[in-house]
């Protein structure tokens, strides 16, 4: 008597359990494609998908107010992206799911994010962009196209204090990058010898936040 108590309070568990665990970042409900429904579907994916909202919101709780706009303009782009784990590139593979969230979320964590973005100049723009490996990719970018000085995925040396010192572009010429707490970027060129910075001296001065633009990612 007991044991068919046990079975029909487990069958009745099993009849009004959810058929999926919901998603957090998109509605279920309106699920299309093999992807959102692998989401949708698979538990693993459905608390990845939980844990990726709960990582964008500890990432926001961090930023400054038009730095979260910046964000998520970001985040839009890349939800509209191949990269998405929504996309439908993936064809409902969990592996190739879990690595898109995965590398999002490694992106979202970068040290270097609160420091990404546009910054411009008088003549010149700064930009900078950060990888879900924890690397940066930064460079200076004069008016008419083409790059003076440009720093391919370095992951050295790091922004420290809110300042960067990249290698010397030159012998006896260096550089120091400042970035403010009002968003701006400062830029300092130190000659050791003359006409050592020549041609790097026109990068020096005060460089704006643009919010409004993304790097290419």
């Amino acid at each position: 008597m007991l044991r068919r108590v046990f079975q029909a309070i487990a069958s009745s568990v099993f009849l009004f359990a959810p058929a999926h665990a919901p998603a957090v970042t998109f509605d279920c409900a309106k699920a299309a494609g093999p992807d959102e429904n692998a989401i949708c579907s698979e538990v693993a994916l459905s608390k990845l998908d939980d844990e990726f909202g709960n990582g964008v919101r500890m990432v926001n709780a961090n930023l400054s107010i038009a730095m979260r706009d910046y964000v998520k303009r970001s985040q839009e782009r890349w939800a509209a992206s191949p990269a998405s784990p929504r996309s439908g590139a993936c064809k409902g593979e969990v592996k190739c799911i879990t690595e898109r969230y995965r590398g999002r979320l490694a992106y979202l964590r970068n040290p270097h994010l609160p420091y990404e973005g546009v910054y411009v100049g008088k003549k010149t723009v700064f930009k900078l962009e950060s990888f879900t490996s924890g690397a940066m990719r930064y460079g200076f970018y004069p008016e008419g196209g083409g790059a003076t000085l440009y720093f391919n995925e370095a992951r050295e040396p790091r922004i420290v204090d809110r300042q960067l010192v990249p290698p010397p572009p030159a012998e006896n010429c260096g550089l120091r990058m400042e970035f403010g707490q009002d968003g701006n970027l400062t830029v300092y060129v130190k000659e050791a010898k003359k006409k050592a910075c020549d041609k790097f001296k026109s990068l020096a001065g005060l460089y704006a936040r643009d919010y409004a633009q993304v790097p290419t990612q």
